[in-house]
């Protein structure tokens, strides 16, 4: 440590690593790699220090179920022992999606708590999956935000450029969950922007028409030109996804990827309303010059330009994008 150019006496470090340096996250990536051999029954995702334990059973009892969740618990709590770490007991839960028993699970004899409603990685959701718990809380804040800039700036360009930059980005979270959503929930992530519109052109007309006239699109419009975008990158190989049974296949397809239909493995309903399985019917039905450009930038450019044009009232509907309300 360095205070006023005067350097403290040196210590060893025999475990650990420096918080804020530029090799202390993958030192400890690497130091953790190995708790998996440690999971005999559940499917593990790790993501820094925050792991989280997946499983399925069919048609075994309450008490096997426990005694497998309960073996792999005590494997990661000998695991964090042998290395040195420490198990938060107060953030770990579980949840229960599909039935309604209460599990009895523990971590060195202190209970596990069960949780109706968890929040992973700034995201909120429930057993149900339909995330309107993060709907609602972005919500909230968003009309919060949309309070302030109202009352304290008058310049309709600043109003404008602050909605942009401040609320709507909590309105467009994750947009790969938005098939996902309840019917009343798209509806109501309308509302901010619709509310916001209103007060920036006070004439009696449509919400879509005030979005054209502050060039600015509705929020379901923004949704799908985020997901078609995303998909672009997936079909491109631009991002990684390790989903097998969402292989993409081209049903028909040049060297150039003239046509680019694409098909999918999965079948069965379980899949239905994944992003990919999803989406994959939406791509199929861009217009062809539009699905076979490679390049990134100009297919974004081409997606906005199709939106704006008359072509895609018919799109959306014919896709079930468009929210009614």
């Amino acid at each position: 440590m360095c205070i006023n150019h005067t350097l403290s006496d040196p210590a060893s470090i025999t475990s650990g690593a420096v918080q804020g340096s530029v090799l202390g996250q993958l030192l400890f990536i690497l130091f953790i790699n190995d708790i998996f051999e440690h999971i005999s029954y559940g499917e593990p995702f790790l993501y820094a220090d925050d792991l989280k334990l997946v499983y399925h059973f069919k048609d075994q009892s309450q008490s096997t179920i426990e005694d497998k969740i309960n073996s792999d618990i005590n494997n990661i709590f000998l695991y964090t022992q042998n290395w040195l770490l420490n198990l938060s007991h107060d953030k770990c839960f579980y949840l229960n999606i599909g039935n309604s028993h209460n599990l009895s699970l523990s971590i060195n004899g202190q209970p596990i708590s069960q949780k109706n409603v968890v929040r992973d990685l700034g995201l909120l959701y429930s057993n149900t999956l339909n995330f309107s718990e993060t709907v609602s809380h972005n919500l909230s804040r968003s009309r919060y935000r949309t309070g302030i800039i109202l009352r304290n700036f008058s310049s309709i360009d600043m109003r404008h450029k602050l909605f942009i930059s401040l609320v709507r980005p909590l309105l467009e979270f994750y947009p790969f969950l938005y098939n996902s959503f309840l019917a009343m929930d798209k509806v109501k992530l309308e509302s901010p922007q619709r509310y916001f519109t209103s007060r920036i052109i006070t004439d009696p007309i449509d919400y879509h028409i005030r979005c054209s006239m502050l060039n600015c699109h509705p929020i379901w419009v923004r949704m799908f030109i985020l997901s078609i975008t995303f998909m672009h990158k997936l079909v491109y190989k631009r991002f990684f996804t390790n989903l097998e049974c969402l292989i993409f296949k081209p049903q028909s397809y040049s060297t150039r990827y003239v046509s680019c239909m694409l098909s999918i493995r999965a079948r069965t309903t379980k899949f239905r309303k994944f992003f990919s399985v999803n989406y994959i019917f939406v791509w199929n039905s861009l217009p062809p010059h539009i699905r076979k450009v490679n390049n990134f930038g100009n297919f974004k450019r081409l997606i906005i330009a199709f939106c704006n044009s008359t072509l895609f009232t018919s799109f959306a509907i014919r896709n079930g994008l468009c929210p009614i309300t």
